[in-house]
């Protein structure tokens, strides 16, 4: 009689957990998730556009030159190499879905034409075409 109760329970644990799912892939479609580009940084699309027209990616030492010269301190600052991806739904509500590459970029012809994401004392910066801008994720 004990194994009936644990075989009840058990097939009732499943039919819980379909359940479950269920309501999940409902409010998800409720949702209506589509993919959201931060307005505070340059689209994917742009970046891929950058590495194809030549810009080539430079080491984290040559991004901390390049950052030092915005008078930012070397031992403080973080390059970041990838950023979040998001997701946003019909609220305004935003997810992290994964994260895309976002190495430093920077052009053979000039110190103007780059790019850097990095970090410091807790701030987001990039650096795009010699203009400084603070990132908010």
């Amino acid at each position: 009689m004990a194994k009936d109760i644990v075989n009840f329970t058990g097939n009732r644990n499943e039919e819980f957990n379909k359940q479950i799912q269920d309501l999940k892939d409902a409010l998800e479609r409720e949702q209506e998730w589509k993919p959201y580009e931060n307005p505070n940084l340059i689209s994917t699309f742009s970046y891929e556009n950058m590495k194809d027209l030549g810009y080539r990616v430079i080491s984290e030492e040559t991004a901390l030159d390049f950052v030092s010269k915005y008078g930012f301190s070397r031992e403080k600052v973080e390059i970041r190499f990838s950023l979040p991806v998001y997701e946003i739904n019909r609220h305004n509500q935003k997810r992290v879905v994964g994260s895309a590459d976002y190495s430093p970029l920077f052009f053979e012809d000039g110190e103007k034409l780059n790019f850097v994401c990095f970090s410091c004392c807790g701030y987001d910066y990039m650096i795009y075409k010699g203009n400084l801008f603070m990132v908010i994720f």
